[in-house]
């Protein structure tokens, strides 16, 4: 049993687990921290196959560019902050604030970047100026009653 077990693992130490995986691969395992300790491994390997630390990173980067990107708010938040700035206004603040000012952190640069892209951000601009006015109406409009 016990030299079953060793022969399995020179098999294992034999062959290279990297082997198979692309050179993509690779990267995204070293960008996305997936390698863990087998961080040199991959770089030897890398390196063996030709690739430079300047090609991995400009597959950092594109990589980056590719998975923290702005997206697009679904149509269900534009109802959403829409009717909220069109019933007190208070909703389509509160939705257009979110979608304009929000910001994720990039993982792998550590950089801040907006959640949403640049027409839902001026929508969601939009829902506030929209709210801000019907708050401002209603507002008035219980100044009014109050105190006539």
């Amino acid at each position: 049993m016990i030299e079953n077990y060793l022969e399995t693992i020179e098999e294992v130490c034999e062959n290279n687990p990297y082997e198979e995986l692309t050179d993509e691969d690779l990267r995204e395992e070293l960008v996305l921290d997936f390698a863990g300790e087998n961080i040199n491994s991959i770089h030897k390997e890398l390196e063996q196959r030709g690739l430079t630390e300047e090609d991995i990173k400009k597959g950092k980067q594109k990589l980056s560019d590719t998975l923290f990107r702005p997206n697009r708010a679904d149509y269900f938040t534009f109802f959403i902050g829409f009717m909220g700035a069109l019933g007190l206004g208070i909703g389509g603040i509160t939705t257009g604030v979110k979608l304009y000012y929000g910001k994720n952190k990039n993982l792998i640069t550590g950089e801040e970047y907006y959640k949403y892209d640049s027409l839902s951000r001026d929508l969601g601009l939009l829902m506030i100026f929209i709210g801000s006015f019907f708050l401002l109406i209603v507002l008035a409009l219980i100044v009014i009653v109050l105190y006539l």
